[in-house]
């Protein structure tokens, strides 16, 4: 039989894992996404298969190649332009010369292929959706039969108030060939939102099969990561040649210690080192990995050529390849790292961040938000009174937020600030989202505007106000921005204080003001005459 697989998905709900990597590659039990698909077809004696393809194409013909490793044949098609799910397929029309299968490349699924086209063909069906029933089907296309399996109803991504059926469209398809008339060519068309609902409108015979077995779609990073707890757990069944019936599959050349616990379901790839005393229980470990003495990994996927030193605990998290964690790190559930990066010793990642590609985080640092944009994350924020930083990078809104926050902690509620600036756009977006940090804490402000950091100093001195800040593009690099602060005598803050101020900001350990206890903000009079 033939099929064709659609590959061109971009992952971009699977960032920071797609970056470097199209979505049909990221590995489960490593084995990318797209390898235990073709094995799937191949199982079901689909081995005429054509790979559509679009985003970072050379990745997917360099691993699958002509498909003789899987003993299949694969051509490719890469349409010039996004045509849509239908579009795409109707590219491969002078391939196809009888029934074939099209299917989602991002799927992971063990459904009996077998019996859907045997459903297929004796239903008399001219098109066939493979459905399947799900608890919660508002990020699907829904679908309701009759009593023969006669589609009657679809419906796209429904909100609750639309919902009438649990039946999902699993982005599997059985069609005839004479489907390609009704696609048209060079034009944007989808399956669910426009050749379905001809088909309706045209009373075809267009039927949906429901199919039992697991399936699941990979749609965002939680989803990835549950479908490689639910290998570990057996709910899943792959058709790769090595993982068939093993409950530990080690790949060649890897060396593990007698001492080393491996739990549950665990894939160790080739050349691998794991050194003594370490626990793995349900994970996936890519190819040339090392993972060394006492290292915990739970529920995780460790992709290839990354480096977990000594004493490192991992839960339920995603390590991108090429990466480095050093000694004593402690990493919580669903942290996505990216490739390439360089997590330093007894760091500690708090729950549900992401760290994009090629990212450092110093030694000792604790890392509570998602690093996107900066080049690293550092394990101190102040140098003596201050922190600089790249504008809109890692002095963005969000960090002055949070960190006019956690000053604001520091100094307590009902306390009295006096902040100023310089003229420059950066600055003054910085300074408002620190204002509103300091507001969110109960903090009254004090504004002198733009200013120079002498009058806030001579401000201070009435010992009115607790303390004060200068936001000011950097006279040393014009890309920085500085944040100098000031105690309630307008000295520069004393490093102790710097310190507690700095606790707050990682651990994020302050309150929210009520909303009548929320700060005021003033404009200073007078503060120039003054001066």
């Amino acid at each position: 039989m033939q099929g064709i697989v659609m590959a061109g998905g971009f992952g971009v709900r699977l960032k920071p894992l797609t970056i470097n990597l199209p979505k049909p590659m990221v590995p489960i039990a490593n084995t990318p996404v797209l390898g235990h698909i073709i094995n799937l077809l191949k199982n079901h004696e689909i081995d005429d298969i054509i790979v559509l393809l679009y985003f970072q194409p050379e990745i997917i013909k360099d691993y699958l190649g002509d498909g003789s490793e899987f003993g299949v044949k694969i051509r490719y098609i890469l349409p010039e332009e996004d045509l849509g799910t239908a579009g795409a397929v109707k590219c491969a029309a002078k391939y196809i010369n009888d029934t074939f299968f099209v299917i989602s490349a991002d799927l992971v699924t063990d459904i009996d292929l077998t019996k859907a086209h045997n459903y297929h063909k004796n239903s008399g069906s001219f098109s066939t959706i493979v459905l399947y029933q799900v608890i919660d089907p508002l990020h699907y296309g829904v679908v309701i039969t009759d009593e023969e399996g006669r589609i009657t109803k679809f419906l796209e991504k429904p909100t609750w108030g639309e919902i009438f059926s649990d039946k999902i469209n699993t982005g599997v398809y059985i069609f005839q060939p004479e489907v390609f008339d009704m696609i048209p060519a060079g034009k944007n068309f989808d399956f669910s939102n426009d050749l379905f609902p001809k088909m309706l409108n045209e009373k075809l015979n267009l039927r949906g099969y429901n199919i039992e077995g697991y399936w699941k779609d990979i749609g965002n990073l939680e989803e990835y990561l549950i479908a490689s707890k639910d290998f570990a757990q057996g709910k899943v069944k792959f058709y790769h040649p090595e993982l068939i019936g093993k409950k530990v599959y080690i790949g060649e050349g890897s060396k593990i210690e007698p001492s080393v616990k491996l739990v549950g379901k665990c894939t160790i790839g080739k050349n691998c080192i794991i050194e003594k005393n370490a626990v793995i229980k349900n994970t996936s470990i890519g190819d040339n990995s090392y993972i060394g003495e006492g290292v915990s990994i739970t529920d995780s996927i460790i992709w290839e050529n990354v480096k977990i030193n000594d004493g490192v605990t991992i839960l339920e998290d995603v390590i991108g390849k090429g990466t480095t964690i050093g000694r004593e790190a402690y990493l919580l559930s669903h942290v996505y790292i990216g490739d390439n990066c360089k997590i330093g010793e007894k760091t500690r990642l708090n729950a549900n961040i992401k760290i994009w590609p090629d990212k450092i985080i110093e030694n000792e640092s604790i890392l509570s938000n998602s690093l996107v944009w900066g080049d690293r994350w550092m394990r101190e924020l102040f140098t003596e009174s201050r922190i600089s930083g790249l504008a809109n990078t890692e002095i963005s809104p969000e960090f002055g937020a949070r960190l006019g926050s956690a000053f604001g902690a520091y100094l307590g509620e009902d306390s009295s600030v006096v902040i100023s600036r310089d003229s420059s756009r950066a600055v003054r977006m910085i300074t408002r989202a620190f204002v509103s940090g300091l507001m969110s804490v109960g903090i009254n402000i004090v504004d002198n505007r733009v200013s120079p950091p002498p009058l806030i100093r001579n401000f201070l001195r009435t010992g009115k106000h607790k303390g004060g800040l200068h936001i000011r593009q950097s006279p040393y690099c014009d890309k920085n921005i500085d944040i100098i602060f000031f105690g309630p005598t307008g000295r520069d803050l004393l490093a102790g204080k710097t310190k507690s101020i700095e606790k707050l900001f990682f651990m994020e350990d302050y309150r929210r003001a009520t909303f009548d206890k929320v700060g005021i903000l003033e404009f200073s009079v007078h503060a120039h005459e003054s001066y």
